[in-house]
Order: structure tokens, then C-alpha cells, then sequence
């Protein structure tokens, strides 16, 4: 069960066809029903997973996120995902706000005194429609991958940086530290697994969000998936805070 900091109406309906509002679709085959998503305020909302999850980051482990996301201008680079003890140790997914090019994806591991491996688009996504974002880490050929829109943008870079220790704190919406992000987020998975590109390709479908427990063409890392918090999906709500549920089964 993961905790967050939201009122009710944080919660997103989703059309069931593509608008000009920018809600995502479901239709097709391998899509599954989505009804919501949470809408961050870029204040003070996010989700926490949890300390020492996910060794994202560390030598020798492969590891995939994924997130739907959809925002406008950001006040500072804020966090889509973040796996960070502070900012000398972390791994982030970011939608710049003030850094070059704003409005561009950046995904990395730092490490102070050790160096940065980033991954990082050229073009912009803080446009208010919905994207989809997969960053991969492979510890097989030390890269870091950056995939947008199931691969309409693919950037790589060399990865020989690495996170250390056990109180990395994962979190949805936040950079750990600050930075919180300003709009809506959903269906953020975690894979022990560095996925292919066709495989994200599939997680992509089109636009259209997929059941991530069964395989289904070149998607085929179900038995990999560490969590799965769909954002709305048999949340509840306490009266202060949000309890989503892990979709995954593993109950992380």
C-alpha cells in the first residue's frame, strides 16, 4: 500500500476515446480499462513507495520504469519518478522546468564524487497531453535508455555511475527532495528487467495503456514486474491520504 498527500478531487476521469482534452483512450485488444489518474498540484503532492524498494541504479541490477504523465511549464525540473537518498544519490525521470531545453525529458543517475549518466530529449513534452515515458537501465552493456511515446524519441547514453547504500526513498510526483510535479500522472511500473525496445514499444500500443500482467507480443517481462500503481485503480481514500494499490500482486 503506497500513502500520498491528496483530496478527492485529485482524481482524473478518463474518456474512453482520445479528445481534445488530451485523456487517454482505451480500445483495442490488449488495452485495458482506465479510469483515473492523480492530478498533482506541484506543491506538495506525491506518492511514496517506500525506502530501500528498488536498488534502481545500483551496479549490477537492470531495472525499467515506466509512466504516463501529462503536464504543462514546470516551475523547476520536477519529478515524474524518483529513486534518490538525496540529490549526491539518486536516479530520476524528469520534466525540465528551468534547466535546457525546458520542457525535455531527462532521466539519470548521479553520485557525488562519482559522476552523472544521463539520458535526455531534445524535444518538449510539458504540451498538456498525455506521453508515455520508459527509462531503462542495463547493467549487461552499462547503458541508460530513454524511450518516449513507445520510441518516437530514443536516447542512450553510457551508464558507469552508480547509486550506493539502502535509503533510497522511491517516489511518484517528486524528486525526493523537493521539485514536486504539476499535473497528472498514472500507470507507473517497475520492472527488475531491462526492457527491449520492442517491448516498449508494446507497453506503448499505440497510446493506449496495456495490461501489464499478461504478455502479449514482444511484451513478454510480466514475470519481471516489481509494482504496478495504476492511480486511482482500488485506491482509497482515508479522509487525509490516498492508499493505492500495488497491481502487480507483489504488494511491495
Amino acid at each position: 500500500t503506497f500513502v500520498s498527500t491528496y483530496a478527492p478531487h485529485s482524481m482524473q476521469f478518463w474518456n474512453s476515446a482520445q479528445s481534445s482534452s488530451g485523456y487517454l483512450p482505451y480500445t483495442g485488444s490488449s488495452a485495458i480499462a482506465n479510469k483515473y489518474s492523480f492530478d498533482f498540484d506541484g506543491s506538495n503532492d506525491y506518492i511514496n513507495i517506500g525506502t530501500n524498494k528498488f536498488p534502481i541504479g545500483h551496479t549490477g541490477e537492470s531495472y525499467s520504469v515506466s509512466s504516463w504523465f501529462k503536464g504543462g511549464t514546470q516551475s523547476s525540473n520536477t519529478g515524474i519518478f524518483s529513486n534518490a537518498e538525496n540529490a549526491n544519490n539518486e536516479f530520476q525521470i524528469l520534466l525540465l522546468g528551468t534547466s535546457s531545453p525546458v520542457g525535455a525529458i531527462q532521466t539519470h543517475v548521479y553520485k557525488s564524487g562519482v559522476g552523472q549518466a544521463t539520458a535526455k530529449t531534445s524535444n518538449t513534452y510539458d504540451d498538456n497531453k498525455w506521453h508515455h515515458v520508459v527509462s531503462v537501465l542495463d547493467h549487461a552493456d552499462t547503458s541508460i535508455t530513454l524511450y518516449l511515446d513507445g520510441g518516437a524519441e530514443i536516447i542512450s547514453g553510457a551508464w558507469s555511475h552508480h547509486t550506493t547504500g539502502s535509503s533510497l526513498v522511491s517516489s511518484v510526483g517528486y524528486r525526493g527532495y523537493g521539485n514536486y510535479f504539476n499535473g497528472q500522472i498514472a500507470e507507473t511500473a517497475i520492472w527488475s528487467y531491462a526492457l527491449s525496445s520492442s517491448a516498449v514499444a508494446a507497453l506503448y500500443n499505440g497510446g493506449i495503456p496495456t495490461d501489464l500482467l499478461s504478455d502479449k507480443g514482444s511484451y513478454d517481462q510480466s514475470n519481471s514486474l516489481s509494482t504496478w500503481l495504476r492511480m486511482g485503480e482500488s485506491a482509497s481514500y482515508d479522509g487525509t491520504n490516498w492508499s493505492i494499490y500495488d497491481s502487480s500482486g507483489n504488494g511491495v
